[in-house]
């Protein structure tokens, strides 16, 4: 009775652990998940950045628009001043060239007719005192025309001043509002060049949302199918709960020997067509031994390589290296096309960048069935299979069980 005991708390941790490679391929995409979020923030900071200064020159260019809308107000007023003052000093030319006509005439009448016109005075006055009023009178009238016309000369260079003063405005106002055009020309252009940042920000930000809520939704589905492994399971452990004591001595007998195979590993040579493993698994691709990629390998990559890959042609059939039940079988944005068989005791082995599927999720499968073709889906940068072994949850070396 102990010994059926024991066997049902050893079955139960074999259940614990059914799923665990989809938690944890669900896991790592997660963390791409984090750094994808990561870069969004970054370059929404960015592109914030940008936004502001982009409102800030468009304020800038707003109060230009205003001073200059100012500048042309003031421009009109000075033309239309500077219209009038024209007028006003036509007139003054024309009035101080005809009282010059004026005064030229009656001078020269009085040159030419001086000494009769006072003759003429003396005897058409009445008294001596009438006779002096009349010569006052023409003195008067001369000193008249001159302080006429000296006026009429002060009033039109006054009106000359002002016009040229309205006219040096006028120059200085056309100077400015060239200016304010130019900024705002100019602020424009800074202004639509930080537009198309924002613009560009914000297609790179929506591509790599797109990416993400394209994991989020794998994430989710590998999630489901790991509760849904694990539901299975768990109902297998209740069903297995009052197994004989012969098959627990068989399960602890092929625990012990796993645990010798990872005590002692074997690595083949990178790159070797030779491949000798301390495993009974068969070879998942037959004909085609060459690696391009050996288990553990870090060139060009952020962490060590999970598997081997194997380059063959796309098409070539891809074999189950081992009997055991399809526990997974669709197509992933990083491992394309991928199959993953339970073979028990919390063993799988994984198979991914198939071109296409040749089986479906809980079916058995037996060794060197074939399960699926070479291709190039997902993550991968040339034709080839990605065969990789997981235990309990935990990526291993697949020489420790290949043959």
């Amino acid at each position: 009775m102990k010994k059926i005991f024991a066997f049902f708390l050893c079955f139960v941790l074999f259940v614990s652990m059914t799923g665990s490679v989809l938690a944890e391929v669900a896991k790592e995409e997660k963390e791409q998940l984090k750094e994808i979020e990561k870069e969004n923030e970054s370059l929404a900071a960015q592109r914030n950045a940008a936004q502001n200064e982009m409102n800030r020159l468009e304020d800038e260019a707003t109060e230009v628009s205003n001073k200059l809308n100012k500048t042309n107000k003031k421009l009109f007023q000075t033309e239309e001043k500077i219209t009038k003052t024209t007028k006003k000093l036509k007139k003054a030319q024309k009035k101080e060239v005809d009282q010059y006509e004026s005064m030229k005439v009656r001078i020269q009448y009085m040159y030419e007719n001086g000494n009769t016109q006072m003759v003429d005075l003396l005897f058409n006055s009445d008294s001596i005192t009438d006779f002096m009023d009349k010569a006052e009178y023409i003195t008067e009238l001369s000193q008249y025309d001159r302080n006429m016309l000296n006026e009429l000369v002060k009033t039109k260079e006054e009106i000359q001043t002002a016009k040229a003063d309205l006219v040096s405005q006028k120059n200085q106002l056309v100077t400015l509002q060239t200016e304010q055009k130019e900024s705002i020309e100019k602020l424009i252009q800074l202004s639509e060049k930080k537009q198309k940042e924002v613009t560009s920000y914000n297609g790179v930000i929506a591509q790599n949302q797109q990416h993400a809520d394209n994991l989020e939704a794998e994430i989710q589905a590998q999630e489901k199918a790991a509760a849904e492994a694990e539901s299975r399971a768990a109902a297998e452990a209740e069903s297995k709960r009052v197994a004989e004591e012969q098959a627990k001595e068989k399960k602890e007998q092929k625990q012990e020997t796993q645990t010798q195979r990872q005590e002692t590993p074997t690595l083949p040579p990178y790159h070797s067509d030779r491949h000798t493993g301390t495993g009974s698994y068969s070879w998942p691709l037959p004909g085609h031994t060459y690696l391009s990629s050996n288990y553990g390998d870090t060139e060009g990559r952020s962490s060590p390589h999970n598997g081997i890959d194997i380059p063959a042609p796309a098409g070539t059939p891809i074999v189950a290296a081992a009997g055991g039940t399809v526990e997974w079988a669709y197509l992933s944005e990083s491992a394309g096309n991928w199959v993953g068989i339970n073979h028990g005791n919390g063993i799988y082995t994984v198979y991914m960048h198939m071109s296409a599927i040749g089986v479906s999720e809980g079916q058995k499968v037996s060794e060197g069935q074939t399960i699926g073709y070479v291709g190039t889906t997902g993550w991968s940068t040339g034709n080839h299979l990605h065969f990789g072994v997981r235990v309990n949850g935990a990526w291993q070396n697949p020489w420790n069980y290949l043959s």
